[in-house]
């Protein structure tokens, strides 16, 4: 949970457009959670769904009316899974990734977190930082990742053990991480910027 007064603090927006964007049902009224504290009654947050919510808000309020908006997020709301034909019309997957769920994944549903996965492990291929059997490795690695946890709001590191080579894959929110000597970070994205991507291009 996070308090209005921290959300208000590390989003940058004010009391007025928090609220403005709660009469314009871009933030759920559900979302607005009183609790008592030491100064009386406190507002707070489900802290990763409201810091994704407004980011995505911010992302999309220069161009889109907040008209558009709402319409975007409620469209989001109906993609909590894909199937393959809806994942073949993504143009950022790379081939091999199509071809490696089509023969075993065909009648499967996908999550948000698996087609980010997918689109940003594509992106890594294209720049030949991994090598096919290096994604087949990395995806059996972080398929309990991908159904237990949700990556949209975090940063994505692609790493590599200096000696022996083994590429792997590293998620998580805070830019502090600390890793050991012994590994190379060969990239790393923001899996926001795909997650905005995703709900701009596809999903409105």
């Amino acid at each position: 949970m996070i308090s209005k007064k921290e959300l208000l603090s590390i989003t940058g927006i004010s009391y007025g457009q928090l609220y403005r964007w709660k009469r314009e049902n871009l933030i759920p009224e559900e979302w607005f959670i009183k609790q008592s504290s030491f100064t009386g009654q406190e507002t707070f947050f489900p802290k990763d769904k409201i810091i994704d919510r407004i980011n995505l808000i911010i992302s999309l309020k220069d161009n889109y009316s907040l008209e558009d908006i709402s319409k975007i997020i409620l469209e989001q709301n109906e993609y909590n899974s894909l199937n393959l034909d809806a994942i073949l019309e993504i143009k950022e997957i790379d081939n091999y990734i199509l071809n490696h769920i089509k023969q075993y994944s065909p009648s499967k549903s996908f999550s948000i977190n698996e087609v980010i996965f997918f689109i940003i492990m594509s992106g890594f291929l294209r720049k030949n930082l991994i090598i096919e059997n290096e994604y087949d490795n990395i995806y059996e690695n972080n398929k309990n990742n991908l159904e237990n946890n949700s990556i949209s709001n975090m940063i994505c590191k692609l790493c590599e053990m200096k000696h022996e080579k083994i590429k792997f894959i590293i998620f998580h929110k805070s830019n502090d991480i600390f890793l050991d000597d012994r590994i190379n970070i060969l990239s790393e994205i923001s899996l926001i910027n795909v997650s905005d991507m995703l709900k701009v291009k596809y999903f409105k």
